[in-house]
C-alpha cells in the first residue's frame, strides 16, 4: 500500500496496474482455449439457425473487410502532365475510367497535394528570403530547420 494515500488512491506517479496484465488474464485465456472447438460448434449451430449476432461474428471472421492495397498504382498520363492541375485530372480520368479504384486515386491526389504544399512552401522561402536580401538556400534533409 505504500503507492496509495490515506484514502486508499494511488499517490500521483504511480500507476495502478505497474505490473501489466494480471496474471489471471493469461489463466482465463488458456482455460477458454482448451474449450475452443466446442465454442466454434455452439457458434456454427447459432448460426446456421439464423441468429443475427452469430451470423455478424461468423461472417466477420470468415470475410473479414478488405485491406488497402500495396501494390504500385499506374495511372496513365501522370508522369507526362506537366502542372499539378493535369495530373490531378490524370489520377481523376484513371478513377472515372476505372483504371484505379476511388481508394488509391484518392491516396495519390493526398501524394499529390502534399508534394504541391512542399512545393508552395519553398516558393514561399525562396520569395521571404530575396524580400529580406537573404541567402536562399534550400531545406536540409533532416528538417532540423523546420523548428
Amino acid at each position: 500500500m505504500a503507492d496509495r494515500n490515506e484514502l486508499g488512491h494511488f499517490k500521483p506517479g504511480a500507476s495502478g496496474n505497474a505490473g501489466g496484465k494480471p496474471l489471471s488474464a493469461k489463466r482465463l485465456r488458456d482455460l477458454l482455449e482448451l474449450d475452443l472447438n466446442l465454442y466454434a460448434e455452439v457458434l456454427k449451430k447459432q448460426a446456421l439457425a439464423g441468429e443475427p449476432i452469430a451470423l455478424k461474428l461468423v461472417i466477420e471472421r470468415l470475410f473479414p473487410a478488405p485491406k488497402a492495397s500495396r501494390d504500385a498504382v499506374v495511372i496513365p498520363g501522370l508522369f507526362a502532365a506537366e502542372t499539378f492541375t493535369d495530373k490531378a485530372h490524370a489520377v481523376m480520368d484513371a478513377i472515372s475510367r476505372g483504371e484505379v479504384t476511388t481508394e488509391d486515386g484518392a491516396a495519390v491526389l493526398g501524394g499529390i497535394a502534399g508534394v504541391l504544399r512542399a512545393n508552395e512552401m519553398d516558393e514561399f522561402n525562396r520569395r521571404l528570403a530575396a524580400l529580406e536580401g537573404g541567402p536562399t538556400k534550400p531545406a536540409s534533409a533532416e528538417g532540423s530547420d523546420l523548428l
